[in-house]
């Protein structure tokens, strides 16, 4: 077995906390539409976001020309920014890792939200970071987990992948990657204490 030089993190429900069903229940009592029918409305936009194919501006005038809104409703980063927390018993760990690990990150994210999570953390407890809307690929496609994998400039053996997505994490255990289905910190430490070996 490799040594294990690299550990990568998912963002979005593993570093930080944000549930779209809470912006679907916002979208539902300003439209009054459905949750559910909101989600069906919205959810197929969010890959050309995050692969920035749309502009912040042109996917808040899709939603709500989408759902019989005015666009200042739509609130899609001010909902996040007031909705979003960061996970401090995954961020501790990370800081920790950081003394004796390469850390980076891997994530689908708009650039909208992804401009916030830069300000929070920038280099503070990571090396390297990839944003689907920056280099236009998202999880799982094989590309942004080589891509990251190059600029680490380690082999899949290396590495360690965290994500709470069981499809990212197949996707990254295909191309020979540790990969580890995020839960909670607890079973977190114990997964990463087996392929790390203490």
């Amino acid at each position: 077995m490799d040594t294990i030089k690299a550990i990568i993190f998912d963002i979005g429900g593993v570093v930080v906390k944000f549930h779209d069903t809470g912006y679907f229940s916002y979208l539902s009592e300003v439209s009054g539409r459905s949750a559910k029918a909101i989600e069906r409305m919205v959810v197929p936009m969010i890959p050309d976001f995050e692969l920035g194919k749309l502009k912040a501006g042109q996917f808040e005038r899709r939603i709500a020309e989408a759902i019989g809104i005015g666009r200042g409703e739509v609130q899609w980063l001010g909902f996040y920014k007031k909705h979003l927390k960061i996970d401090v018993d995954v961020t501790d760990l990370i800081r920790g890792l950081h003394d004796s690990y390469i850390t980076g990150y891997i994530t689908n994210i708009d650039a909208a939200k992804y401009s916030v999570f830069t300000r929070m953390f920038g280099k503070e407890i990571f090396d390297y970071g990839v944003a689907s809307c920056s280099i236009h690929v998202r999880k799982p496609d094989p590309r942004i987990y080589r891509y990251m994998l190059k600029r680490m400039k380690v082999s899949p053996g290396e590495a360690v992948f965290i994500d709470d997505m069981p499809k990212n994490v197949r996707g990254a255990r295909r191309l020979g990657i540790n990969s580890i289905l995020y839960k909670n910190r607890r079973q977190l430490d114990i997964s990463l204490s087996k392929v790390l070996g203490y």
